[in-house]
Formats: structure tokens, sequence, C-alpha cells
């Protein structure tokens, strides 16, 4: 990450440069509107050039909430084995990130361009929660709640229930499971585009491709275990869980988010110039 960073910085070091070449009559002579929608979401965006060779965007996008359910696998106690399990799950999108964009052209002349910059939010991407099958659930909890009573300490790595991806969701004493994915909310960007949000008829577009790097993501469980300094009553704590040496394929959506360092970004934007 700090490599990439460093990169960054130099290609935008090496950006100002090219602004200040042609700064007296190129500098923000335009403004542009833009509609974006691609992985990131839909969103809003104002461009303006600071030279012939660079163009600057700010705006915002955001990942309308979307929900849909999926079934898990269970890990097995004694064996350790992956199993068909009655567990539903259900995926809670919410992604909303402020983004700040350079785009460096190749020549005044060719819209092909490199982007870099930085997203900023969205460090939840996706809530788990549970869809029925109570029962089962509680009795899971009780197993791994008697068995230890802090769940996720060193011998986290005994539990067993359903699993999205590496990790073992544990439910509260209601049979319900309540878990979220959380990445860094500053998230690097890098990609290519092709296009510039300025034509002479007023209406302009752009594509471009490339990934957010938002680190290693992490999984939190909230769940709820025994307080010894309150005579073992109930208390909710959120954990996070330890990966495990067996792994799920399903879960959906959450189980490849739960994998992944990079987003990747595909994004098309729509410009209407202002001046």
């Amino acid at each position: 990450m700090r490599a990439f960073t460093s990169v960054i910085a130099a290609c935008l070091m090496s950006a100002s440069t090219l602004c200040a070449q042609d700064y007296d009559t190129n500098m923000f002579n335009y403004m542009s509107l833009g509609v974006t929608a691609g992985t990131p979401g839909v969103g809003l965006d104002i461009a303006m050039p600071m030279s012939d060779y660079v163009q600057v965007r700010a705006g915002a996008t955001y990942m309308p909430q979307i929900s849909f359910n999926t079934e898990l696998e269970y890990k097995d106690e004694a064996t350790d084995a992956m199993k068909a399990s009655p567990t539903t799950i259900k995926n809670k999108v919410d992604f909303f990130n402020a983004k700040l964009l350079f785009d460096i052209y190749f020549s005044p002349s060719f819209p092909l361009h490199l982007t870099l910059g930085a997203y900023y939010g969205g460090g939840t991407p996706i809530t788990i929660e549970s869809v029925g099958n109570e029962e089962k659930l509680i009795e899971i909890w009780q197993h791994n709640i008697n068995r230890i009573n802090d769940p996720y300490g060193d011998r986290g790595s005994e539990l067993w229930g359903p699993m999205v991806g590496s990790y073992v969701l544990l439910p509260d004493n209601e049979g319900k499971i309540n878990a979220r994915i959380e990445t860094s909310k500053f998230k690097p960007y890098a990609g290519l585009g092709w296009g510039r949000a300025q034509t002479d008829g007023g209406i302009n577009w752009m594509v471009e491709a490339g990934v957010m790097f938002w680190n290693e993501p992490k999984m939190y469980c909230t769940t709820t275990c025994k307080d010894a300094e309150n005579n073992n009553k109930l208390k909710e704590v959120t954990y996070e869980l330890p990966a495990q040496s067996t792994s799920s394929s399903k879960g959906g959506l959450a189980t490849q988010i739960s994998k992944i360092k990079i987003y990747p970004v595909i994004n098309f934007r729509l410009g209407f110039n202002l001046f």
C-alpha cells in the first residue's frame, strides 16, 4: 500500500508540472456536471481541467441499499468438513463514497487517460442478518458459549457453525446472526479511461475501469456472552472473527467481499457542460 501511494504521489507531482505549463489559458476554463453509474453505485461529480493534460473530478457515489438471501454451509464440529446447513442469511449492501480523481492524458488530443486518486467512506460495504432457523442457531450459540466464555480468544479455532468464507458466524442467545464486513475507509484508486468531460456539443461521456485498494477485509459479529463480573449475566459484545482453517464457498456476495483486498471499478459517466 505504501509503494502504491508513493506511485500515486509521483504521478500527481508530474501532473502538477503539466498543469503549470499552460496554467494561464487552460486552468478551470470549463466545468462539466456528470452523472455516473457502475460498480461503485450511482453518483454525481464535477469535472474541470487543470491543463490540456490533466482534469480533476470530485463527487460522490452511492450503492442503493439492496438485500438478497443466500444459504450457508456450516463447519462440522467432529470433522471440520463443510456440510449443508438450513441457515439462510440476508446480505445487505450499503456503499457510499466521496471521491477525488485526477485524469492524466497522454496527449491533449487523445482521449485515453490514466486516472489516479482516492475514494473515501463506505467502511462497511455489507452487513449480514440471519433469516429464521432460530432454534438451531440457539443450539449453536449454547455450544460455543458453554465451551469458552470468550469464544474469540485463543481457542477461537474450535468454534463451529454457519460459515461465510473462512469465518464462523456466531449467533446470539435469541438465535439471530448480526455480522458485518469492514474495510479501509480511505481507498486509493487507479484506472484507465477513455473520454473527456468537455465537448463542443455540450454533452460528453467517459468510461473507465480500475480498482479501489481497501486492504484486508475484517469480519465482525455481534453476539451475547456471560459477564463474569456481573454474576454471569448475558451482555452484548462485538468481536472481530478469527479466520478458520476451513472455508465455505457459499454465502453469496458476503463470501466474495470477505476474500478480496481490491474492489473492481467499472464506471460510465454522462456529462453536461455548465460553461
